[in-house]
């Protein structure tokens, strides 16, 4: 365990980022996240900084800033705004304020190990799962998951053009750098259980190579929902290893097998059990692990019928692992495939709520470690969401998350300035107050995917920005 010598105020033991995310005592969820785990997932990763005399940036006080940094947008994301928040945190204190250049603050924000935010965002999704009220779970199951993938960008610098390049179908110079993601969260909670990141492109850079790293860290006796690209034998194979169910969407190709390559026999009430038969072995993967997968998979298959209007696919089968049709029917596995859409909002909140479609991070290591602040951040909304959800004695995915994430934002700084005892006899009702901005409910909703406002017509760059600048420059002087 680390100690830290001077300005105990600050170093103090994370006491202000747990009261910035309301986890005050008597709260449901106030134990979820404690000084101990944030200054254990420090100390794991060996990550101690800022130890000597008069040093201000502490790992508790740079986490604290960086955090306020991923929940607030455009011009006050900047590492400049973050600054002036730290001033007025220390003012808030009654404690000498440091320079209002962002250097410092960036140096000492470099220096958190990944790791840090990975074992964090980790442990705060378990411990809201096991906290989840009955009335939340799918069949009595608190480790439901969601996976999907996605791709960001970063800012377009010569390290993160090496390690994440742009896509080659773009021209040098002309695009971003482009990093693919795959996170799976919990259908309960709303939260970033794991998270893998890769290149766009190139060698095992797939999202089911990155599935396969985050699948690592599902516990036992879970159940994974994904689309239909996730239907594939190796994968299944190798969850069912590990005890994970899964729930999927069959694809066209397994779908023509079937009576052919396929094999299957029909149910009692109706559903179909398939016996898939062990494929050839693919280039990633090894003849060792080839042999330690089976050599057939028996799945059920359920057929489901799509009603509701709006809905494009009207007709599909969905594979599962999950056998017992008297624990999980037909209608409940055909209801939770349904709300695998979840992941696609959670998604939604990642990249456009939270900011984390476009990444500022000139390096590498900041592309990633600004993705996992912002993913332990947006875990950190969801967990006042779950507060405000058992308080209201609602469903925690009913909650507005714009809503809560605005609140969080504005109150970050604000609480300090308020008496601790006002503070707390205040955040019940305010988080019931909370709980009231709700997600509307339009049951068979549907909208055509196009686009009312237009978007401005500017051509697109063909050459590098520095290349084109020059030659515009040229045409300017030609034509005086």
């Amino acid at each position: 365990m680390s100690s830290y010598k001077t300005l105990q105020w600050v170093t103090r033991p994370f006491s202000a980022i747990l009261r910035a995310v309301h986890l005050e005592a008597g709260l449901p969820f106030a134990q979820v996240l404690s000084e101990t785990d944030i200054q254990k997932a420090f100390d794991d990763a060996d990550c101690h900084f800022a130890e000597e005399e008069g040093d201000i940036f502490t790992p508790s006080l740079t986490l604290w800033a960086f955090l306020s940094q991923m929940l607030f947008g455009g011009a006050a994301r900047s590492c400049n705004a973050t600054v002036l928040r730290i001033r007025d945190f220390l003012l808030s204190q009654g404690k000498p304020t440091c320079s209002s250049k962002s250097g410092a603050y960036c140096k000492s924000r470099n220096k958190i190990d990944e790791a840090v935010p990975i074992q964090l965002l980790r442990n705060v999704t378990h411990q809201s799962e096991q906290k989840a009220r009955k009335s939340w779970l799918w069949n009595g199951r608190k480790h439901v998951y969601l996976v999907d993938g996605a791709e960001v960008t970063g800012a377009d610098t010569p390290e993160n053009q090496a390690e994440y390049p742009q896509p080659n179908t773009q021209l040098p110079g002309c695009g971003f750098p482009m990093m693919r993601i795959v996170v799976i969260t919990s259908l309960i909670t709303a939260m970033v259980r794991s998270v893998a990141v890769g290149p766009y492109s190139g060698k095992e850079s797939g999202e089911s190579a990155l599935f396969r790293q985050a699948a690592g860290n599902i516990p036992k006796g879970s159940v994974v929902v994904g689309d239909r690209y996730y239907c594939a034998y190796f994968a299944i194979a190798m969850l069912m290893q590990k005890g994970i169910d899964v729930v999927t969407r069959l694809t066209n190709k397994r779908l023509e097998a079937l009576g052919k390559r396929d094999t299957f026999k029909r149910m009692k009430n109706g559903d179909l059990l398939v016996t898939w038969k062990r494929p050839q072995r693919p280039d990633w993967m090894s003849r060792e692990e080839y042999e330690t997968m089976p050599e057939t998979l028996t799945l059920r298959l359920v057929e489901v019928h799509v009603v509701e209007r709006g809905f494009r696919t009207r007709h599909l089968h969905v594979v599962t692992t999950l056998l017992d049709k008297d624990l999980d029917s037909s209608e409940s596995l055909a209801e939770l495939y349904r709300k695998r859409w979840h992941v696609e909002t959670d998604l939604n909140a990642i990249k456009t709520m939270m900011g984390l479609d476009i990444l500022r991070g000139k390096t590498p290591h900041m592309m990633r470690l600004e993705l996992l602040v912002g993913l332990l951040a947006y875990n950190l909304v969801r967990l006042m969401m779950l507060n405000a959800a058992s308080l209201a004695n609602i469903a925690p995915r009913t909650i507005s998350f714009t809503a809560c994430l605005s609140y969080l934002a504005l109150s970050w700084n604000r609480v300090y300035w308020i008496p601790l005892s006002v503070w707390q006899s205040q955040i019940g009702v305010n988080l019931l107050e909370l709980s009231k901005h709700r997600v509307g409910q339009r049951p068979g909703r549907f909208e055509p995917r196009l686009l009312k406002r237009r978007l401005k017509a500017y051509n697109q760059l063909q050459l590098p920005r520095e290349q084109a600048r020059k030659t515009l420059l040229e045409k300017i002087q030609n034509s005086t």
